[in-house]
């Protein structure tokens, strides 16, 4: 047993010994990866350290490299800066001694020029001399008759200029006749006739005639206080009825006259922005500003000192791009004229003058309907009196009226010409025994009120109000044609807003004007696409007074006219302001029975026109006569 013991501890202290064997060979392996690993680890630290160092090597060259860089950048800005300093400074003094060679140079020509110039005219005054001594007077009586025909020639144009202020004269005598004769009128009976519908009172007394006739054309200018004869003063401030200054007229040239001081502009969203940024200088003069929604616009008022009230001074504050946007604020006038008889009254430039026509070809009042359909007709004029008795209409009929007041309201509106226009339109006098039927016995009218009071004799109307007058227009689906009876400058704002209303498909209807076949182009009516209206009497004669030229359209019945009138009775009235409405009533009637364009309904009126004078298109006639039948 005891050698079975011994061998079985003696394998126990061999096991023993190779567990302890395999126990110190595990610590040895373990360590041995350990220090692979450490190895290992340092090796990529070292690495990592080596990248570090390139990059911030790197990055320390860049930044040395950029500073460099900066360096030599900053200083070639600076030797480029000081050349350029140099080239501005040589160039400056080469230019400044460049003029004063210039300067020198023209005196010494100029000096020289002087000397020869004086020489040449001494030797041609020798010449002369001894031409005529030799026998060679011809070529001198040539030179002679030359300058006596140039003389001749001045003195003709002189002539004609003498002849229109004659015109002008004489048609203020005219209406300083009508003013009489309603007066005397007034005071021997009331002013209501029957039968022919008007009574125009009395003949003047036979002194106050003969004082009339004998009146100098340069004499109206002189007439004191409210007169058709006199002009209205270089400065006319216009005073409202609080007794407070509205605002002040000024003639700033013959027949053209403005607000002064005050300017305004006709711009888009865009432009008004532009305007603000561009124009520091202007806008503190800002007075007032519109929004015409129809027009897609701003309408801006400015109030300028006295020393910027000129077109030069003005332009300067405005950008260049808005400068043809910008004008005065112009007045046009009301085209009131003469009622009085036409016979024997025609100008004298148609071919017809003075013939007239037969008696059965006469034009008749009242003036039958155009059309009774129920058409819209805008009117841009004075105030309309609403409740004269001939626009009185039966229960259930359309409205005679739509109006609106574009006038401040201490302003003082007048009634007149806008009641005579819209009579002709809509007027009916047969219940009171008058002459007077409507041309649209079913329109309605709508009416901006622009115009008002100069004097007791003339009246007026701002381009702004125009302006905000043409946007309420376009406001109005129905209303296709828009008769102006008004004449003035041109204006680059009005001539914008036509434009736009011409865009949209409506006609602007215009009075030619009463300033006498000589007269300069008057506005709205010389205006590219505007219908023009000239008057004519019963016998066809063209309205003596009326303006002419290749703008106008068509004529049409403008001389004594029955008419209602604006202090609620009847009368008589004469100009292309009256023959105004008829052409815009058939050109209103044309565009609703056929629905043509305005193109088309202009041209088939021509068609229709009662031809006169030349034949075709003349700048008396226009097209032709337009009369209801």
């Amino acid at each position: 047993m005891r050698p079975i013991v011994r061998l079985t501890a003696l394998c126990a202290a061999l096991l023993v010994l190779s567990a302890m064997a395999q126990a110190q060979q595990v610590p040895d392996a373990v360590q041995n990866a350990l220090e692979r690993q450490a190895e290992q680890a340092q090796e990529r630290a070292a690495e990592r350290a080596k990248e570090r160092a390139a990059e911030r090597a790197q990055e320390q060259a860049q930044e040395l490299t950029q500073q460099r860089v900066q360096e030599q950048t900053s200083e070639q800005v600076v030797e480029r800066a000081v050349e350029r300093a140099q080239e501005q400074a040589a160039d400056r003094a080469q230019q400044q001694a460049s003029e004063r060679t210039q300067e020198q140079a023209i005196g010494r020509v100029q000096s020289q020029t002087v000397d020869r110039v004086q020489g040449q005219a001494r030797a041609a005054q020798n010449q002369a001399l001894d031409r005529v001594q030799g026998g060679q007077a011809e070529r001198v009586q040539e030179q002679l008759l030359e300058r006596s025909a140039q003389q001749l020639e001045r003195t003709q144009q002189q002539l004609e200029r003498t002849q229109q202020q004659l015109e002008r004269s004489q048609q203020q005598m005219e209406r300083t006749r009508e003013q009489l004769d309603n007066a005397a009128g007034q005071a021997t009976g009331p002013g209501r006739g029957r039968g022919n519908g008007v009574a125009n009172g009395p003949d003047l007394p036979t002194a106050a005639q003969q004082a009339i006739s004998q009146l100098p054309g340069q004499a109206r200018g002189r007439i004191p206080g409210p007169s058709p004869m006199a002009q209205l003063p270089e400065r006319l401030p216009v005073i409202g009825d609080d007794g407070d200054e509205m605002f002040v007229e000024i003639a700033i040239e013959p027949n053209i006259r403005v607000l002064e001081r005050e300017w305004v502009m006709l711009l888009s969203e865009a432009q008004r922005e532009q305007l603000i940024d561009e124009a520091p200088d202007l806008m503190p003069y800002l007075a007032q500003t519109r929004t015409l929604d129809a027009l897609e616009s701003y309408l801006l008022r400015f109030r300028v000192p006295p020393d910027l009230d000129a077109n030069d001074q003005i332009l300067d504050l405005v950008p260049e791009p808005l400068r043809e946007l910008i004008d005065r604020n112009h007045v046009y006038s009301a085209q009131s004229g003469a009622a009085l008889d036409n016979s024997g009254g025609n100008s004298g430039d148609s071919p017809e003058a003075g013939q007239g026509a037969p008696e059965r070809n006469r034009l008749t009042v009242p003036m039958s309907a155009v059309c009774e359909d129920p058409v819209a007709v805008g009117v841009i004029d004075s105030m309309i009196n609403t409740e004269h008795p001939a626009f009185a209409r039966a229960a259930g009929a359309p409205p005679a009226f739509v109006s609106r007041q574009f006038l401040q309201e201490q302003v003082d509106g007048v009634s007149g010409h806008g009641t005579a226009v819209a009579g002709v339109l809509v007027g009916d006098g047969s219940a009171y025994g008058y002459d007077l039927a409507p041309l649209l016995p079913n329109a309605t009218v709508y009416s901006a009120s622009v115009v008002y009071s100069q004097d007791a004799y003339h009246q007026g109307a701002t381009v702004m109000h125009l302006l905000e007058a043409l946007s309420w227009m376009l406001e109005q689906e129905q209303l296709r044609v828009i008769n102006m009876s008004l004449t003035g400058p041109a204006n680059r704002l009005l001539e914008q807003a036509i434009r736009a209303v011409q865009a949209q498909g409506k006609l602007v209807v215009a009075a030619a004007g009463n300033e006498g076949p000589h007269a300069d182009l008057l506005y709205p009516a010389a205006y590219d696409g505007v219908v023009t209206a000239t008057a004519v009497a019963n016998d066809h004669s063209v309205y003596r007074w009326a303006a002419q030229g290749d703008h106008v359209d068509f004529a049409a019945l403008g001389v004594s006219v029955p008419t209602a009138r604006g202090s609620g009775d009847f009368g008589r009235e004469s100009g292309t302001s009256i023959a105004a409405p008829v052409v815009s009533a058939f050109l209103a009637c044309e565009l609703v029975s056929a629905a043509q364009t305005t193109g088309q309904a202009r041209e088939a009126l021509a068609a229709r026109a009662t031809d006169l004078g030349s034949s075709g298109h003349d700048p008396i006639y226009g097209h032709g006569l337009l009369h209801p039948l």
